[in-house]
């Protein structure tokens, strides 16, 4: 609420006057309504966001094994996901291109457009003491949410982490400069940069549509997730009288695909759910220069340790 309104767009140096963002006072005291408040949240109830989920499910029993399929599709959207701890963090967190106090509907963090599970069972009786069963449990979804971002206060609202990234047309729509190394040596030339950003947009597909517009908050994902677990049984059992003893060892190995090609099983995860995917720079001195730094290599994601296959052996008595 201490934010004061607009008073113009962006600094045009950075895009080359292509990014056309809104933009408060570039001072502090500036863009302050009351200068002797540092912050004002005000929180109140909205009707705006909506959720649906549609749920298809087939199975099949028979005498030694059962089979099951689910799919589910998912799409909720929302003006705040309310996942950060305190009032303040949950409002500046919330990634737009202009002004935080009026942000749009946008897909929620806890969207999960495709969701599929199966599950595959069978066992075998034999003797009158012993049964073993194996089952496969498959998980597969469409990647957790993610926004793509600028390190920088591309806005003058005075929050960091907050500003969508515009998605140059082109590379006359972008400037860069010197990656510096500690020493102010250069690690990446400017043009380098350009190149590798431009390849980098080209070789994402959510990128490269948003071409001459800026990212959507949660409007990507990390890759399909496909992982198969894995559960082998051996029961011993017994009756006396009215009384059957059970004695099951159990085999359990999580991320099963991920033993049979260490290429398989792969789970990912973006830090908040969102990835700086440039640096604004505004460096002054000896080296001033004023632009865009863009990590060579890097990916929004990283693979979990769920990623790695596990192993757990279990033993169960149950009698009746």
């Amino acid at each position: 609420m201490n934010l004061t309104a607009p008073v113009g767009v962006g600094d045009p140096i950075y895009n080359n006057g292509a990014d056309r963002r809104v933009a408060f006072a570039s001072s502090t005291s500036g863009r302050r309504i009351n200068p002797n408040i540092t912050n004002a949240i005000f929180i109140t109830n909205t009707n705006k966001g909506y959720t649906y989920n549609i749920t298809v499910q087939l199975n099949k029993t028979w005498k030694n094994g059962y089979a099951g399929f689910s799919y589910n599709h998912n799409d909720a959207a929302e003006l705040n996901s309310g996942a950060s701890s305190t009032a303040l963090s949950n409002w500046e967190f919330v990634q737009v291109a202009g002004d935080p106090n009026n942000p749009p509907l946008a897909t929620s963090n806890y969207a999960l457009t495709h969701r599929i599970t199966a599950v595959l069972t069978s066992n075998i009786n034999y003797t009158k003491f012993l049964r073993t069963s194996l089952s496969f449990f498959y998980s597969g979804n469409s990647g957790a949410r993610l926004t793509y971002l600028v390190n920088g206060d591309l806005n003058s609202d005075g929050r960091f982490g907050n500003d969508l990234l515009y998605v140059p047309a082109n590379l006359s729509e972008i400037t860069f400069v010197d990656f510096l190394n500690a020493n102010n040596t250069v690690r990446y030339t400017a043009a380098q940069q350009a190149q590798a950003f431009d390849q980098f947009i080209t070789n994402n597909k959510y990128l490269n549509r948003r071409r001459g517009n800026y990212t959507e908050r949660n409007g990507s994902s990390t890759p399909w997730e496909h992982v198969i677990d894995m559960r082998l049984a051996q029961d011993f059992f017994i009756t006396t009288g009215e009384n059957k003893h059970t004695l099951q060892f159990t085999f359990d190995v999580f991320n099963f695909t991920n033993l049979l090609n260490k290429k398989w099983g792969r789970q990912y995860a973006v830090t908040n759910q969102a990835y700086n995917a440039l640096t604004a720079v505004n460096r002054t001195g000896a080296v001033a220069a004023k632009g865009y730094n863009f990590s060579i290599g890097q990916t929004p994601w990283s693979t979990t340790f769920a990623s790695r296959f596990q192993g757990q052996l279990g033993v169960r008595y149950t009698f009746n």
